[in-house]
């Protein structure tokens, strides 16, 4: 099984509501928000089993959690969220949001740069849980780390930390509608890439 974990430290936006159930233990959902140092908040999706929490009032609660990325699908949109492995409540202050994941690049590596000329790379990573299940994560990568990653093979094996992130964006759905929607992505602080043992 690949290296796959997460942990953050910040503040639920809401109280966890019914997500799942799944031979017969109960899933719940809920957004925790983390701040940037840049003063930017990053709203990320959690998923936590009945077994973890007191309760579903999560509103408002400083918690540390521990656990893995995870994508889904759901109606044609990949949905990015934290499996949950443990919580407990903190009266830390500042915020934290840190992953280490490993992983096979999936997909060709798309360079390109902002308006500005920073280079960006957006890859997709796909991390073996070890149950004959992959999560594929969309990662992005900025500068040199952007430049270097945009020349590996796909089929490379890379390990990844840096922050889970959310960002909004309008999607055009017609000429006269569009709506907002939240992407989420692995901002790469830092890569390693090796070879499969």
């Amino acid at each position: 099984m690949n290296k796959n974990k997460i942990t953050l430290i910040g503040t639920f936006e809401d109280d966890l509501s019914y997500l799942y159930e799944y031979n017969g233990e109960k899933f719940y959902t809920g957004k925790m928000v983390t701040m940037r140092m840049s003063h930017t908040a990053d709203v990320c999706d959690v998923v936590i089993s009945e077994r973890l929490i007191e309760s579903l009032n999560t509103k408002g609660r400083r918690c540390e959690i521990n656990g893995s990325i995870r994508t889904r699908n759901e109606e044609g949109h990949l949905i990015v969220y934290v499996f949950v492995e443990s919580m407990t409540e903190t009266d830390v202050a500042i915020d934290f949001n840190v992953f280490e994941v490993e992983g096979f690049i999936c997909k060709e590596p798309i360079l390109r740069s902002t308006p500005q000329g920073r280079n960006i790379c957006d890859i997709i990573l796909a991390s073996n849980r070890g149950n004959a299940k992959s999560d594929y994560l969309p990662c992005i990568a900025w500068s040199r780390c952007a430049k270097f990653v945009g020349r590996q093979a796909v089929g490379t094996k890379v390990e990844v930390s840096g922050r889970l992130q959310s960002r909004m964006y309008n999607k055009k759905i017609n000429e006269e509608l569009s709506e907002t929607r939240t992407a989420y992505e692995l901002s790469i602080c830092s890569l390693k890439v090796g070879d499969d043992e």
